[in-house]
């Protein structure tokens, strides 16, 4: 929520956010995410499904944050936003040379799933979307990722003798 209204406040800023879709929960906050921001012309999503990476490079993951042209923010796997004062849960790094080299590695794997054939992502929310039809449009093929992934636990499951 902090950042949808820092973005709502600072329209000349561009915000982009790549997300993995897991399981149910997580679609129904990016739907939730997407519905309060449907109409701001400067938050884009994409969504990523890092278990169908074929061939990773440039797409290794660094769950990252990339501020203005000096700061970037190495976060904690299972944390989504920038850490304030009092809280430890990311590497809080400073200057030019270590932003650009972020910069440059969210800019490549944000242009490979913006790509209409890229076979692991897509861009779910562009400019302003008053039906989010980005979404709506690859909503199926999130849910087909999610269901694959439930699938294939329950196997390993199996392989591993957790079911009889």
């Amino acid at each position: 929520m902090r950042n949808i209204e820092k973005v709502r406040r600072n329209q000349g800023v561009e915000f982009r956010r790549i997300v993995h879709i897991p399981n149910d929960k997580m679609l129904e906050w990016v739907e939730w995410l997407i519905d309060n921001v449907k109409m701001l012309p400067n938050y884009q999503l994409a969504y990523i499904d890092i278990d169908n990476i074929e061939n990773p490079s440039p797409t290794t993951l660094v769950n990252c944050q990339v501020i203005d042209d000096d700061i970037v923010f190495l976060l904690e796997p299972d944390k989504n936003y920038v850490p304030f004062s009092g809280e430890v849960n990311g590497l809080y790094l400073q200057g030019k040379n270590i932003n650009a080299y972020y910069k440059n590695y969210y800019n490549r794997l944000w242009n490979k799933l913006i790509d209409p054939n890229c076979t692991y992502g897509c861009l779910i929310k562009g400019g302003p979307d008053p039906d989010a039809s980005l979404f709506t449009e690859n909503k199926e093929r999130i849910k087909g990722d999610i269901e694959r992934k439930k699938r294939k636990k329950i196997k390993s499951k199996h392989i591993l003798g957790e079911y009889k």
